[in-house]
């Protein structure tokens, strides 16, 4: 994926998870680097202002997670592009993490081997049921 690609993808991840009308998300837009539309971006001092401002709006962003983390909450988001998880964020999924295996600040590798094969029977479940 390019850079201006990420770029953008990060940009609308961060206005679904603020849940940003397009109004107000415009006015965002406007505001910090003078567009209307992500796609108008350009120069990297309009990208960092975007992202100042939707910071300051709130949104913490995830980065991206190494190793078993990083697999765990991909198979989230893609369970919650499937319908089956109302929340995407990654504070969802260490909620879930916390009620299946406890609360605690690390997790052990065999717990998140465990916690990536229950994500993916899950999966299995909703893309293989007869209703879809």
């Amino acid at each position: 994926m390019s850079e201006r690609r990420r770029r953008l993808a990060a940009v609308h991840c961060a206005k679904r998870d603020l849940g940003l009308g397009d109004e107000a998300y415009r006015a965002l837009l406007a505001g910090a680097a003078g567009v209307d539309s992500a796609a108008q971006i350009r120069t990297g001092r309009q990208w960092e202002a975007v992202m100042g401002a939707l910071r300051r709006a709130g949104w913490q962003g995830t980065g991206r997670l190494p190793g078993q983390m990083g697999a765990c909450y991909a198979l989230w988001c893609d369970l919650h592009r499937l319908g089956a998880v109302r929340d995407r964020r990654y504070e969802a999924l260490q909620g879930y993490l916390r009620r299946r295996l406890g609360k605690q600040d690390i997790y052990r590798v065999d717990q998140l081997s465990a916690v990536i094969e229950w994500l993916k029977a899950w999966r299995n479940r909703i893309t293989n049921s007869p209703a879809r």
